[in-house]
């Protein structure tokens, strides 16, 4: 198993888990040079050294909800899976996964695949770690910052303009699908401006607004 479901169980028992709100960090073991991200039916990929920089398929206000990089020869992965209300749900940072066990949500894994859940048949991500080189996002909902970006039924969906891709392979870049600013050197394949944002309501309404609005 990538990550032993016998040590979640016992990491979500572990009071100084309850006390920090997070479980311990769990490795996973990525290797070579040649990453590809898999969400739904659209794959990234690159070639990655330390002088072409990371691989990232989505960036939210230079924010990378998904990465992967090359540093001393090791393949990095990182993740990070907000809700709605920009709460932190899981985290995978230079491929250590933390995951925030007080957020209230279920989280199951089944060999390689973690699905988390905020109630019956509500999937807010279902990933599976295709080591050594490989993810795969089944089915997603992230969220930065009131940008909604969903994985379902293999399309990948900007929610904030109704813009879709699905069969589509993105390669040679650094960002894929980019909502904001473009770091500098970044090579970036689709850049979305002045993007429309939802805003959390208190009754737990969505409703959109302008960025300027926020």
């Amino acid at each position: 198993m990538l990550l032993p479901i016998d040590a979640v169980r016992l990491a979500d028992k572990q009071p100084a888990n309850l006390k920090t709100g997070s479980s311990a960090p769990y490795a996973l073991h990525y290797s070579g040079a040649y990453a590809t991200v898999w969400m739904g039916s659209n794959h990234f990929q690159a070639f990655l050294s330390e002088a072409t920089g990371p691989l990232i398929p989505v960036l939210i206000d230079e924010t990378p909800l998904i990465s992967f990089r090359i540093e001393d020869g090791h393949l990095l992965l990182s993740l990070e899976l907000r809700g709605p209300s920009d709460q932190l749900l899981l985290r995978v940072e230079d491929s250590e996964l933390v995951y925030m066990v007080d957020a209230g949500w279920d989280f199951e894994l089944v060999g390689r695949t973690l699905t988390i859940r905020h109630a019956l048949r509500s999937i807010a991500l279902k990933i599976e770690f295709a080591v050594p080189d490989a993810v795969f996002i089944h089915n997603g909902v992230f969220w930065k910052n009131g940008v909604c970006v969903k994985v379902h039924a293999g399309m990948l969906a900007l929610e904030n303009t109704g813009g879709a891709w699905d069969g589509c392979g993105f390669g040679n870049f650094n960002a894929g699908i980019v909502v904001g600013a473009l770091p500098i050197g970044y090579r970036g394949c689709m850049r979305f401006t002045n993007v429309p944002r939802f805003k959390w309501q208190p009754a737990g309404i969505w409703a959109l607004n302008s960025r300027e609005d926020r």
